[in-house]
């Protein structure tokens, strides 16, 4: 029975069989393999025909960019007024000082806050340095600067001790009248 089976399977309609079976494969892979390289030279021709409409086109026109970031800057310059002026007798015998003091912090929203809670602290300090300050050293041309950078340092040590910070970046003499 095998030898008939063998004889079947190598027989001449066996063998033909084969054949058009590999045919038939092969060109079936071959029709695939053919329809994805045409399907691939397609799309090239299409990425080249847009390529060549796009550098027929010209430019777009330029846009404008804003030059600064929009919103507000965090550490940009607050100011502080500490109230109204400030009237302290120099040691000098009728003689006074009379100054409006504005303080300016580039610390952010919480140190401007914390400037703004401690208002009277920094009024009573300011006091009582400007009662320390003599009728020469108060008409003196740089006194206001002099005056200034006295204030600033004592707020900010002040500051440091309790808070562990510096916030004062400047402080402005805006009113400042020595009788």
């Amino acid at each position: 029975m095998v030898g008939k089976i063998l004889a079947a399977l190598t027989g001449p309609f066996a063998i033909a069989l084969y054949c058009v079976l590999a045919l038939a494969a092969g060109g079936g892979a071959g029709f695939f393999i053919y329809k994805s390289v045409v399907k691939a030279q397609q799309i090239k021709m299409q990425a080249e025909k847009e390529a060549a409409e796009a550098a027929l086109r010209p430019p777009p026109p330029p846009q404008k960019v804003p030059a600064e970031p929009e919103g507000e800057d965090p550490f940009a310059a607050r100011y502080i007024e500490l109230g109204e002026e400030i009237m302290v007798n120099l040691p000098q015998k009728g003689r006074v000082m009379l100054v409006q003091l504005t303080l300016q912090t580039r610390r952010g929203e919480k140190v401007e806050k914390l400037l703004k809670e401690q208002k009277m602290p920094l009024r009573a300090a300011a006091i009582h340095l400007l009662s320390e300050v003599t009728v020469e050293e108060a008409k003196r041309p740089d006194a206001q600067a002099l005056i200034a950078e006295r204030l600033m340092r004592a707020m900010n040590a002040e500051f440091n001790e309790t808070y562990n910070i510096k916030p004062i970046d400047a402080i402005l003499l805006t009113r400042y009248y020595v009788q």
